[in-house]
């Protein structure tokens, strides 16, 4: 009846929210660390705003109104740039 249906409606919903995830990570296992912090892929890593000017490698030097990041920030970026390497890496074994 009602109950099972409501039941295959829930499991649908969420093999397609695993399918959404999946696809996402696929998407942003393709991204280069050196384009990952250009507005090109604010939305594909869930970012609201994007950054001001990059470095030769691709980090960021600016947050999005101009105004310096500090060291520490920077250092968050490195290391996020880090994982998405090995991310890219890996996928690319695949």
């Amino acid at each position: 009846g009602a109950e099972l249906l409501k039941a295959e409606a829930a499991k649908a919903a969420r093999a397609a929210d695993q399918a959404a995830r999946e696809a996402a990570e696929a998407a942003r296992a393709s991204v280069p660390p050196s384009e990952m912090f250009s507005p090109a892929h604010d939305g594909l890593f869930g970012r609201e705003s994007s950054y001001g000017a990059l470095d030769a490698e691709g980090i960021p030097l600016e947050d999005a109104t101009g105004e310096p990041l500090s060291k520490s920030q920077r250092k968050k970026l490195v290391k996020l740039a880090q994982k998405q390497a090995k991310l890219v890496e890996a996928a690319g074994r695949r």
